[in-house]
């Protein structure tokens, strides 16, 4: 097995710490140009949005094909139970495989920052405004199950450039230039943990 990283041109074997020359994916027109092209893996396979369309690779065949038109420009895809969520600005659609069709989910506010935990869809707002030194954020949790949002505990972070988000042990994580933020989603409460130096984000 191996890692497959967005744009598969290699891909890097753990076990043997090689890289392996892998099909490009195709290039649709400028359109796609200067936007993210979210991707997702399921059964040995990759599905990525690329412009305006959805795209499977397989992996044992080292193959493309075009599968599905796509409602709209995607930023993140999320795969909960076996259907996917892409994400754009407000915009929240669920990809179901099995019938390879799109269904629109409630909207959310638009965001900043994403990362599920425990199979809901978290989403970070900024409000433009300022405790101390720190930039407040709205949290929303979304439920895939009941399509309904929940506005959960502001999130408050040191200003940052950038924001990076991950998943891991039940707990989600935002990380700056400076700290990093853990959400216990049992508690709906956040936990900062200060770097010893800043160090940048690229």
């Amino acid at each position: 097995q191996g890692v497959y990283f967005q744009y598969l041109y290699d891909q890097y074997d753990i076990a043997t710490n090689q890289w392996q020359v892998k099909t490009e994916y195709p290039v649709i027109s400028n359109e796609d140009n200067g936007f993210s092209k979210p991707a997702f893996t399921l059964n040995g396979k990759v599905y990525m949005v690329i412009g305006s369309e959805l795209w499977l690779y397989n992996i044992s065949e080292n193959k493309w094909l075009k599968i599905n038109t796509a409602p709209t420009y995607f930023y993140f895809a999320y795969v909960i139970n076996d259907k996917a969520y892409f994400i754009r600005y407000n915009q929240l659609w669920e990809y179901d495989i099995s019938s390879n069709s799109w269904n629109k989910k409630l909207n959310a506010s638009s965001i900043h920052k994403s990362f599920v935990i425990n199979n809901k869809i978290m989403m970070l707002k900024s409000t433009g405004e300022f405790n101390s030194d720190k930039e407040i954020y709205n949290v929303w949790e979304y439920n895939p199950q009941r399509d309904l949002w929940f506005q959960k505990s502001d999130l408050h972070a040191k200003q940052a450039h950038q924001l990076i988000s991950f998943t891991t042990q039940d707990n989600g994580y935002i990380v700056s230039e400076s700290e990093l933020l853990r959400y216990n989603e049992e508690t709906d409460s956040w936990k900062s943990f200060d770097y010893p130096a800043n160090f940048y984000l690229g």
